[in-house]
């Protein structure tokens, strides 16, 4: 399944998704925070041309709408209110994520890298089982997540 797939599907919360979410804050990965913020960086996008942070000076105003965009992906998801009655993302998750601000980092890009290629080389030899569609990789702890969704 692609990306675009899974955009058009019926806006449903996945099984898979719903355990990544299940342990909120506990999660040492955060995968499903993570899925949930990637989603809504990329509405962010479309509505200002610009990544959740990428201009220092507006950094509170992003983190605000950035927190708008998470409410209207979780709204667009159809996902249940947490267990606690507080968000699916953290706030210091969010910031964490505006601080940010669209940068790359090349030991990131290079961890991704790799992991992308032995997934190639996987699929190519027939050994082994690859990953089966999203990945999520926590760069800040060094932890990963992976989900059918």
């Amino acid at each position: 399944s692609s990306l675009a797939d899974e955009y058009a599907s019926a806006p449903r919360p996945s099984k898979a998704l719903a355990e990544l979410l299940a342990n909120g804050p506990n999660d040492p990965s955060q995968g499903g925070a993570l899925y949930l913020l990637l989603r809504a960086a990329q509405a962010f996008r479309l509505q200002r041309s610009c990544w959740p942070g990428e201009d220092k000076a507006s950094l509170d105003a992003d983190q605000t709408q950035l927190k708008q965009c998470v409410a209207e992906v979780v709204k667009d998801l159809q996902l249940p209110p947490p267990a606690n009655g507080s968000s699916h993302v953290s706030d210091e998750l969010l910031a964490e994520f505006c601080r940010w601000g669209g940068g790359e980092m090349h030991a990131i890009a290079s961890v991704m890298g790799g992991i992308a290629s032995q997934e190639a080389i996987k699929a190519a030899t027939h050994q082994y089982q690859p990953l089966d569609n999203t990945f999520i990789f926590n760069g800040a702890n060094g932890t990963t997540a992976a989900a059918k969704l």
